[in-house]
């Protein structure tokens, strides 16, 4: 025992008996709320998909638009090819199909001044990168592939429960 004790909003206090199979009893509560909200927010992004729609933020040379109903409701996002964008990343593919490495394409591109991906939404000056370059001819997206589950971070994830991805 430390000597502190916890007050809760719903009535919790760990100076009396018994607070600690209630405690329980909430801690449960919420782990099986917790899954519950994660299996319907995985429940609507399947059906999202299954309808046509993207789930996901849009990769450089594209942008996203929202498809609305008649009666005015959101029904999904769509991509749509943004033509300045895409001509920069069909441009880096041939670079690179040249063999030129990524730090010099990038290199290239920041001298002939080419916005590079986020430069929109920043306020400080971006730059274009090796790493940017990589990132996005290693883009399973440019060549039509949309994985699910396919993040690093969802693999970890799956590791570290000893979990298989489906």
């Amino acid at each position: 025992e430390l000597g502190i004790r916890f007050l809760t909003s719903d009535g919790i206090d760990t100076s009396r008996d018994g607070w600690r199979p209630l405690w329980m009893v909430k801690l449960m509560a919420a782990t099986m709320e917790i899954e519950s909200t994660g299996s319907r927010s995985i429940r609507g992004m399947m059906g999202q998909l299954e309808r046509g729609y993207q789930i996901a933020q849009p990769p450089y040379g594209y942008r996203a638009t929202v498809d609305v109903s008649e009666k005015g409701k959101i029904l999904g996002t769509t991509w749509l090819i943004h033509e300045p964008e895409a001509e920069v990343v069909r441009r880096i593919f041939d670079l690179r199909h040249q063999g030129m490495s990524c730090p010099s394409i990038a290199a290239l591109l920041q001298r002939e001044g080419v916005a590079p991906p986020g430069s929109s939404r920043k306020r400080a000056q971006v730059r274009w990168r090796a790493s940017s370059v990589h990132r996005l001819t290693g883009n399973r997206v440019y060549r039509g592939v949309f994985v699910w589950n396919g993040s690093a971070f969802k693999r970890a994830k799956t590791r570290k429960k000893r979990q298989e991805l489906k």
